[in-house]
């Protein structure tokens, strides 16, 4: 198992996304790049990376060459109970969990990639180690 948000874990989601060749082909003509920036206590806690769907090519990385369209900023415990489905992201921006940056509108307007995408990180996420403690932040 992979440990949510590592580089090797952020490794095999850029495979995935690159392998998914129906999500490259959807993505064809369209621009969109998504940093997510995961804040924590420790340094080593601290993840920022890009969602990257550039022309036919999906992508996540933690280095980047271009600027956000939009940017998300989310401290561990909230991006975990998002990726395990236990938080909704709207509940967290509603509570103030979720900083949302940019154009706004680019991603609602390009919301059905973002979904494909979330859809096919569905294996990894599966085989995901995430932490076991729960915290405030459960919805």
């Amino acid at each position: 198992m992979l440990r949510y948000l590592s580089p090797e874990w952020l490794a095999a989601a850029n495979a995935a996304l690159l392998a998914d060749t129906a999500l490259q082909e959807r993505s064809a003509g369209k621009r969109l790049v998504i940093r997510q920036s995961v804040t924590a206590t420790t340094a080593d806690e601290a993840v920022e990376y890009q969602l990257c769907f550039d022309d036919g090519v999906v992508s996540l990385d933690e280095a980047w060459n271009d600027s956000p369209t939009v940017s998300f900023t989310v401290d561990r415990a909230t991006a975990v109970g998002i990726a395990q489905g236990r938080l909704s992201a709207q509940t967290a921006f509603q509570k103030g969990s979720l900083r949302i940056g940019g154009d706004v509108n680019a991603l609602i307007a390009h919301r059905d990639l973002v979904d494909a995408a979330n859809d096919v990180l569905g294996d990894l996420r599966a085989e995901t180690e995430f932490p076991t403690t729960r915290t405030g932040h459960d919805a």
